[in-house]
């Protein structure tokens, strides 16, 4: 899921994004399901291979119809000793 720099693939980052958001909007329990109309991502640092990933979803609005949420990801501390 890296590439030849041994850095995580951004379309990775974006899936673990998504499920941590989806699984944030499935744990508010709501009477009717939502979709992503948007899914907006900034990449200040690359994750590399050996580093820890750490996601933190908040939830930003509560609307009738759409729920703004943000989803933190960054990497945390390395896991291969040195």
């Amino acid at each position: 899921m890296t590439n030849l720099m041994g850095i995580l693939h951004g379309r990775v980052s974006a899936g673990i994004i998504d499920d941590n958001i989806g699984a944030t909007v499935y744990t508010m329990d709501l009477r009717h399901p939502f979709s992503i109309i948007n899914n907006y991502i900034d990449c200040f640092v690359g994750v590399f291979e050996d580093e820890r990933i750490e996601a933190y979803t908040s939830v930003v609005k509560v609307g009738k119809q759409i729920i703004n949420l943000q989803c933190d990801m960054t990497p945390g501390f390395i896991l291969k000793s040195v």
